[in-house]
């Protein structure tokens, strides 16, 4: 298996894309090489409440324990 292309979480800053039409394509290229370099990334400034990201982090981690057989 190759190593990863980075041993950092990509990051990705969504106020750029609200940042106007010339912003917007050059933010656009930022999650595409992402998920083609790292198969994924973080999104800040997508303005989630606190409460729906703690919601949805327990439910990732109910599914995919249930799919390991790992409890946490």
């Amino acid at each position: 298996m190759p190593p990863p292309a980075t041993d950092r979480l990509p990051v990705v800053d969504l106020s750029r894309f609200r940042a106007g039409p010339d912003e917007r394509a050059a933010f656009l290229a930022e999650p595409r090489r992402a998920a083609r370099e790292a198969g994924f990334f973080s999104v800040t400034d997508h303005g989630l409440r606190d409460d729906v990201l703690t919601g949805t982090d327990a439910l990732a981690r109910r599914f995919f324990s249930r799919a390991t057989g790992r409890t946490r």
